[in-house]
């Protein structure tokens, strides 16, 4: 048989090869395939097979519509007890089996507390093709799931297209009408409308934002209820650590601070803690200031705070055993929440707007105050998200454990999305998934019916009393055949009824499937949620309690709305109403913009309690395609935030991310044997024993990047000043033979040498003490300005104003207190005018940067001149410039200068051959420049690279700070 045919050569050779090869099909195959084939026509190509596959595979559905198909499904014998209900437009369905139902019942009696965790995934079902050849929309799954004996139990599914409130609603009350008791805790995402839909199916609230407001009434103890809502902390912890003020911080501690005290507020078990905490974390992200206070010895709040929230992250039990003693002693609510429950009526009954109060009076304590130094964890804008997140504070904390009296704080929905992966990566492995929804549905149903099977038959779902299962198994299948005679239907537009039910009128309005109008896009954050619910017998009485609870709570709550005008007597005249209730609202302060109505007099507005009512009703479920590539960066846990931090309290939290590192100086030296430097005017140029200027520039350079404040001030001078320039291109310039020229040119005023040497070339020999570098190379960056002026106005010489570059301060025996040292050189002084006698004041205002340089004097020579025989003076000898010996740790790390705190930036130390314990005239400046994060760095010119500095003592010369 030949597969493959190039040629007639291939025939011909084919011919005689094979024996009873007859003419005729010689003579085909040459009809057949011509010359530039691969292959026959007999063997069918890829599209061929593709298409033959799509026929085989519509040949084994029940439907080319998937709709249809499903709603046959619904009346075969193998599917009729478990789908449920059926939309067609659009699109949803409703599927639990009989078996599902009755280990739900066995298992409601067997826990202590029934918890089921709901979420919705998407990826799994393709869109609906519509008539008009329009596509539908998302196809999410979703399900409930609980925790049986350590096995995953699924007790109801849904698949829609419609992922509103009302949809979520009607699904989750179509389950109850089936006999089961709801549940009493419920775990679900942070979604608004899965939320939503939670509350008005289990508890007896309308809204979310009811259940809210009456939890804030529990805590406070304004009002009794029976009803509680708590949440799980992996999304949460999530939630907060996609902050955007968090991620964009250069300094590493201030995510790790924030994220961890927000974890703290899970564990509180009153409000007095969460207040506390709340507190904390306000005076931390509104101060601008840290350290002490300014003129005093008391810490700024900002410091205290940060104190306290460091040893409670440190220490997360002995913060919990500090409110056992107030539970213990049964100290009640009003005592601890005194100024708080006054003030109730005026924030909202919201825990939104109790934070905001706290905020607001955490805002006013840190405002006047000034610090040594500045905030690293200043974050304003975290102060509204952390607003909005205690809107919520009730569902994510642990606050109405003890009101309930079960619970826990931390909670997981880990189970229902290990049963979403089991799904996706196992049951349907072999699908290349999303996959019809007919197929779909089919093959998961047939999936639980043999998994519910195992579940039902393991010995740890039997229940230990036969008997009363025995007595109930009768009731069950009657209530199951039930709600099979209920669920038939009419597949129809829109519409999916239950028939042979009796449905009060807020179920008929919940059981009809229609369009929502959408008046705002809600977007909703992905943070776990638990529902805890207390049970509720008879669901039919429930239901009808919610209509009079309601009411009683909708006229309590409108009269709680904050609103400056209404507070202050001013109330609505009547001629801006609320759209859905008539109410009479101010333009401004009780209500919101109707988007469909003009501007203008008369405008139709929407009430804050109308608009949270819609925020819910209008949200939707989002559910966001997001897959790990496997090069992705795995982040950090959100549980791990949980988990106790020993020696966070030593931790430095103005450490920064990263340092930016400035361009590595080389010494002239290290050039010599290099070609010479041409400059116009000039020619050619070498550079030697740069040591000195090259120290002085890298510490300057290195304030620059760690201060804004000294930055700006070298960005404005630049323009005019070269050595300004010169230190921003070290920040910006990476190539060292670029700056080797700019250096030069710099340089060249000062320290270039007349004498030619050989072959022309100039020499440049900056061999200078640094002091005197400073003196050439600072004359527009001063330390200080002294201003001397009569108090004579008529004087020759009123004003008398002079600038230096360094102030010099004297040590004996190599002793100073730098500090007291300079307070002492600033002091204003007073003398007599030499020219009118009259008085002249001397002041001293600091600038910028602050160039302190230390001069050992011996004791001897100390004593010497304060006697008043002059002679003795000659008998000491002539180098009296002794070295002050200090390690980095004893040098003062800031100074309080003219009330404003100056940081240190460097030092420059002088190394010389010779152990004389007297300063030399030869020897080697390196600079040690301190980086915001506390840590040193050697800069030393002859060295091919920055280096680390030792433990040992240093020749310190010269003291480098700024702002």
């Amino acid at each position: 048989l030949l597969h493959i045919i190039k040629s007639e050569s291939k025939f011909a050779i084919t011919t005689t090869r094979t024996p009873g090869y007859t003419q005729k099909t010689t003579i085909r195959c040459k009809q057949e395939t011509h010359h530039s084939d691969k292959t026959p026509a007999q063997i069918p190509n890829l599209i061929s097979l593709r298409t033959a596959k799509s026929r085989a595979n519509s040949l084994t559905r029940l439907h080319h519509d998937p709709v249809i198909a499903i709603n046959i499904m619904k009346y075969n014998s193998a599917f009729c007890s478990t789908i449920r209900d059926i939309g067609y437009d659009g699109f949803f369905v409703h599927f639990w089996s009989t078996l599902q139902l009755r280990i739900y019942k066995e298992c409601y009696s067997k826990l202590k507390i029934p918890t089921i965790s709901f979420d919705a995934t998407g990826g799994c079902c393709r869109k609906i093709k519509r008539p008009d050849n329009n596509m539908s929309s998302n196809l999410f799954l979703y399900e409930g799931v609980m925790e049986v004996d350590g096995k995953t139990f699924t007790v109801c599914s849904m698949i829609s297209e419609k992922h509103d409130t009302l949809s979520i609603c009607t699904w989750l009350k179509r389950w109850l009408k089936c006999g089961v008791k709801p549940p009493k805790m419920v775990i679900s995402d942070q979604s608004l409308a899965l939320m939503s839909a939670i509350v008005q199916s289990f508890t007896q609230y309308n809204s979310l934002e009811e259940y809210l407001k009456i939890c804030f009434k529990l805590v406070m103890n304004i009002q009794i209820n029976e009803k509680d809502i708590p949440n799980d902390i992996n999304h949460f912890v999530k939630l907060i650590s996609q902050w955007t003020p968090l991620k964009k911080s250069k300094f590493a501690r201030t995510r790790q601070l924030f994220i961890r005290s927000m974890t703290l507020l899970l564990y509180c078990s009153s409000m007095e803690e969460t207040k506390q905490i709340l507190e904390a974390i306000f005076k931390v992200a509104l101060s601008q200031y840290d350290g002490l206070c300014l003129g005093m010895t008391e810490e700024t709040p900002c410091a205290k705070s940060k104190k306290y929230l460091q040893s409670l992250i440190s220490k997360k039990s002995s913060y919990l055993q500090a409110f056992d003693n107030v539970i213990e002693d049964g100290i009640p609510n009003e005592e601890l929440n005194s100024v708080d429950e006054n003030n109730c009526a005026d924030i909202d009954n919201s825990f939104m707007n109790w934070a905001s109060i706290i905020a607001n009076r955490c805002k006013i304590d840190v405002d006047q105050l000034e610090g040594e130094y500045d905030n690293a964890q200043y974050v304003p804008e975290i102060v509204p998200l952390v607003l909005k997140a205690m809107k919520l504070y009730p569902c994510w904390s642990g606050i109405m454990t003890t009101t309930f009296n079960y619970g826990d704080a931390t909670v997981s929905s880990c189970r229902v999305e290990s049963n979403f992966n089991n799904i996706k990566n196992r049951v349907f492995n072999g699908d290349n998934l999303p996959i019809r929804v007919d197929n779909f549905v089919e093959k998961l149903i047939s999936y639980y019916n043999g998994d519910h099977l195992l579940l039902q038959n393991s010995d740890s779902v039997v229940a230990k009393n036969n008997i009363n299962i025995e007595d109930n198994l009768g009731s069950n299948i009657s209530r199951d055949n039930c709600a099979n005679n209920y669920n038939s239907h009419t597949v129809s537009s829109n519409k999916s009824f239950n028939n042979k039910c009796h449905l009060n009128n807020q179920e008929l309005d919940t059981d009809c499937i229609d369009e929502v109008f959408n008046i705002s896009d809600i977007n909703n954050s992905s943070n776990k949620n638990t529902l805890q619910i207390e049970e509720d017998n008879d669901i039919e009485l429930n239901e009808n309690r919610k209509t009079s609870t309601a009411k009683t709570l909708n006229k309590e709550l409108d009269t709680n709305i904050i609103c400056l005008p209404c507070k202050n007597g001013d109330f609505p005249t009547g001629i801006h109403r609320c759209t859905f209730c008539n109410k009479s609202v101010h333009l401004f302060g009780c209500s919101v913009k109707h988007v469909d109505n003009e501007e203008g007099y008369g405008e139709s507005r929407i009430c804050l309690s109308c608009f949270n009512e819609l925020q819910e009703k209008d949200a939707e479920e989002q559910w966001q395609k997001k897959r790990k590539t496997p090069n992705q960066f795995h982040s950090r846990a959100a549980n791990s935030y949980l988990v106790s931090q020993p020696g966070f309290d030593h931790l430095d939290l103005n450490q920064k991310g990263s340092i930016k590192s400035i361009i590595f100086l080389k010494n002239g030296n290290t050039f010599q044997n290099k070609p010479p430097c041409i400059l116009p005017e000039i020619g050619k140029v070498i550079l030697n024993n740069s040591c000195s200027p090259d120290s002085l520039m890298s510490i300057l350079a290195c304030a620059a990047t760690d201060s804004d404040v000294y930055f700006k001030f070298l960005s404005g001078i630049s323009k005019k000043d070269k050595t300004a320039k010169f230190i921003k291109s070290m920040l910006n310039t990476k190539t060292k033979k670029i700056m080797h020229k700019e250096r030069i040119l710099l340089l060249a005023p000062y320290y270039l040498s007349r004498d030619k040497q050989l072959r022309g070339i100039s020499m440049i020999d900056a061999m200078d003490t640094v002091s005197s570098t400073a003196h050439k190379l600072l004359k527009n960056m001063p330390s200080y300005k002294k201003i001397n002026r009569c108090t004579n106005f008529t004087c020759e010489e009123f004003s008398i104003d002079q600038s230096c570059e360094i102030i010099t301060l004297t040590a004996i025996d190599g002793k100073i207190d730098v500090q007291k040292e300079i307070d002492s050189f600033l002091k204003t002084e007073s003398i007599i005018c030499s020219h009118c006698n009259s008085v002249r004041n001397i002041t001293v205002s600091v600038k910028q940067n602050v160039l302190i340089e230390l001069v050992s004097l011996p004791k001897e020579l100390e004593a010497s001149i304060s006697v008043p025989d002059i002679n003795i003076i000659s008998e000491v000898q002539q180098n009296y410039a002794g070295e002050i010996m200090w390690t980095l740790d004893e040098i003062p790390k800031t100074l309080n200068l003219k009330g404003r705190t100056y940081f240190i930036r460097g030092t420059i130390i002088f190394n010389s051959g010779l152990r004389t314990g007297l300063r030399m005239k030869s020897g080697h400046y390196k600079d040690i420049a301190c980086r915001t994060n506390n840590f040193w760095e050697v800069y030393d010119d002859l060295k091919d690279n920055i280096t680390q500095p030792k433990s040992i003592q240093n020749n310190v010369e010269l003291l480098i700070y700024t702002l």
